[in-house]
C-alpha cells in the first residue's frame, strides 16, 4: 500500500504536526510575554533635545553629553541619548521654576550644598554656554536643581518652551522664571 501511495506518510505527519502546532498557539493566545506585561508609559510628544546634563538628578551622578527628554503622562522622561538608560524623571507638577541663564546666574540659584559639590563645573573664566536650571521638588519633599547646558541660547529657549508647553499648568507652584 505505501508503494502505491508515497505520499500518505508526509501527509500524515503534516497533519499531526499543524494539530499540534494549532493547540500550541491556541494555549499560549492568553499568555503575554515579558515585555508585553510591562506597561509602557505613552509619550504624548516626541523627545526633544536638552543637550548635556551636568546634575541634579539623585540617580544620576555622572553629567551626559547628550540627553533627550520625552513626555509621559504624569512625567517628564530623562534619558542619555535619543532612546537610552533614564537618567531622571520629574512629576510635570512638581516643577517650581525653569531658568535659563548664563553661568553666573546659575550659580545663584544653587544651594550651598550643590556649590560645594559641582562648583568645579563652574570655574572656567571663559564660559559662552547657556544653562537651563530646572528647580523641581522630589517625592520626598526636597527641592532639587536639574542643570542642563547647551552650547547655544536658542537651543537653551528651545527647551525651556516645550517643557513651558508640556508643564501641568493648572498645578504649577510658582510662575516660570526666565533670567536674563
Amino acid at each position: 500500500m505505501l508503494q502505491e501511495y508515497p505520499w500518505i506518510i508526509p501527509a500524515i505527519f503534516l497533519v499531526i504536526g499543524g494539530g499540534i502546532t494549532l493547540l500550541l498557539s491556541l494555549l499560549n493566545k492568553g499568555k503575554k510575554t515579558e515585555t508585553e506585561e510591562a506597561p509602557k508609559e505613552k509619550e504624548l510628544t516626541e523627545r526633544f533635545c536638552m543637550s548635556g546634563y551636568l546634575f541634579g538628578f539623585p540617580n544620576a551622578a555622572t553629567p551626559a553629553p547628550l540627553v533627550f527628554c520625552g513626555v509621559t503622562e504624569e512625567s517628564f522622561l530623562f534619558s542619555k541619548g535619543s532612546a537610552g538608560v533614564e537618567i531622571g524623571r520629574i512629576q510635570r507638577d512638581s516643577i517650581h521654576t525653569i531658568i535659563v541663564a548664563n553661568k553666573s546666574q546659575v550659580v545663584q540659584h544653587l544651594t550651598a550644598e550643590e556649590k560645594s559639590a559641582f562648583g568645579k563645573l563652574f570655574e572656567s573664566s571663559k564660559d559662552t554656554h547657556s544653562y537651563l536650571v530646572l528647580n523641581w521638588e522630589h517625592s520626598d519633599k526636597k527641592k532639587h536643581n536639574a542643570v542642563f547646558e547647551f552650547s547655544e541660547q536658542a537651543t537653551a529657549d528651545r527647551a525651556e518652551q516645550a517643557l513651558n508647553k508640556w508643564m501641568k499648568q493648572n498645578q504649577m507652584k510658582e510662575n516660570i522664571a526666565k533670567a536674563s
